[in-house]
């Protein structure tokens, strides 16, 4: 979630329920039509992040789309799919600004934070591409001259696509460092340099587009379902409390990953759970993080520092499937989930009230 927007893969708008919600408490999106675990998503669909409300559905796609990803300033939106191309959308108008053939099913994007003109692409071949925005030739920016490249390097070659109209220059880094498919991208939110790669040889990495080199690599103990980079606002700069400026979170198998999002490669802490992690999420200002199960449909909630007699600190109810997908947004106020089930939840993450949640726990307890 990006400036109180939200993309999510569901088809239909959220109703408002007139009733005090407390914590714990979601909102349910989700397709009445659509037949469970069958549904294919050819459409990224853009919400309000804080009341489930439906903005617009990017239609463009012939495949399903495997991850999207909002700009800071919540003005363009990545996608990538199984159709072989990533696109970058208007998040204003909902059309298609470019359109970035691939040579294979693209698994991840990523747009760089600060300046919001580079788009990073992992795909299911193992290669990882830079595009620079700015330079995508096409009927948004006809007028940029040809042949400008990003960084070229001897390591990394140099290429070009086309599609659509648009022309655009990519850098392909480090070309046979990938073992797998790269399943996520996280960029660091301060840095148009540094960002990081999950990929299927269960290995994270670290880049520096300062030199396009690999600058950290950890190696996880089971296979990588989620990597995202968790911050809080107010918890990334030296703030009360002594948090590093966010926390990256990675889901591996059985085990839950924390790394110091200012150092590459520095791992926090790590902690082994009774069953198989598919997605985690943390917010660091709680002390807590969520995680979806493979051996049931519900959302848990851990504490982080993990008092051995008492681990778990709840259980989320609501999702008739595996929880594959989880995210806190900025504020840590409210976290989406999105499960087998074809639907999405908003779960509300705190005691005041908060968009839609109009009471606190205490209005709800006694039955206001």
């Amino acid at each position: 979630m990006s400036s109180g927007m939200a993309l999510v893969n569901a088809e239909r708008e959220a109703s408002a329920m007139h009733r005090p919600f407390k914590a714990g408490d979601a909102l349910e999106l989700f397709d009445d039509d659509a037949p469970r675990k069958t549904y294919v998503y050819n459409n990224a669909i853009l919400r309000d992040g804080t009341t489930g409300d439906w903005i617009g559905t990017f239609l463009g796609h012939k495949g399903a789309i495997w991850q999207s990803r909002i700009s800071g300033d919540a003005q363009i939106t990545a996608t990538g799919s199984a159709d072989y191309s990533a696109k970058v959308w208007d998040n204003e108008n909902g059309k298609s600004i470019f359109t970035l053939p691939h040579g294979h099913i693209v698994r991840s994007v990523a747009l760089s934070a600060m300046s919001q003109n580079k788009l990073i692409t992992g795909t299911q071949d193992k290669r990882l591409r830079l595009y620079d925005l700015n330079a995508v030739i096409g009927p948004s920016n006809p007028e940029h001259p040809n042949g400008v490249a990003i960084g070229p390097d001897s390591a990394n070659q140099i290429g070009s696509t086309s599609s659509e109209g648009s022309q655009a220059q990519y850098v392909e880094l480090g070309q046979g460092i990938h073992q797998g498919s790269i399943k996520s991208i996280v960029y660091d939110p301060h840095s148009d340099f540094n960002f990081a790669t999950a990929c299927d040889d269960r290995t994270i990495r670290w880049w520096d587009l300062r030199d396009y080199k690999c600058t950290a690599e950890f190696k996880v103990a089971g296979s990588i379902g989620s990597c995202e980079l968790n911050i809080i606002d107010g918890l990334h700069n030296n703030t009360p409390g002594g948090g590093p400026r966010g926390v990256l979170s990675a889901a591996a198998g059985d085990t839950v990953y924390f790394f110091d999002g200012l150092k590459p490669g520095m791992l926090i802490k790590q902690i082994k759970l009774p069953h198989d992690v598919p997605t985690v999420s943390l917010n660091y200002e709680k002390n807590q993080f969520i995680t979806g199960s493979n051996r049931d449909p519900w959302v848990h909630v851990y504490d982080f520092h993990m008092d051995p007699m008492e681990p778990e600190v709840e259980v989320l109810k609501g999702h008739h499937g595996t929880v594959w997908t989880t995210q806190f947004s900025p504020d840590g106020k409210v976290f989406a989930t999105g499960g087998d089930d074809a639907m999405v939840k908003i779960w509300k993450y705190c005691d005041e009230p908060y968009g839609l949640w109009g009471g606190s726990i205490e209005q709800t307890t006694n039955g206001a």
